[in-house]
């Protein structure tokens, strides 16, 4: 049973590959539909994300600072602050892969 959180209309979709058991990490297959503009939900204080595009080029507003990133390309920004993630491509979708580092106490 693969958990699934879609929003944004369903332009925003992402797929847990992590096992559910995987303590303190989080993996997900991500993909964004053309025209997506979608809220990421905040992460507990001190968690990481990593987001890696695997095709097409995404955009995400971090605090308000927008970073375009191309495919192969990672970006890391602190899991527990505002973020958006968006596909300004028209007719193409983007696909990455999100890992968040949880903060272990």
């Amino acid at each position: 049973d693969v958990r699934k959180i879609t929003s944004d209309a369903g332009r925003f979709l992402a797929r847990q590959m992590s096992p559910v058991t995987a303590r303190g990490v989080l993996i997900q297959h991500v993909s964004l539909a053309p025209g997506c503009n979608s809220l990421g939900r905040l992460h507990p204080k001190g968690s990481q994300e990593f987001f890696m595009v695997t095709d097409g080029t995404a955009t995400l507003a971090v605090e308000g600072q927008e970073v375009s990133i191309e495919k192969d390309c990672l970006l890391h920004f602190p899991g527990d602050v505002e973020h958006v993630y968006s596909n300004r491509s028209p007719g193409r979708p983007v696909t990455a892969i999100s890992v968040v580092v949880m903060a272990m106490k």
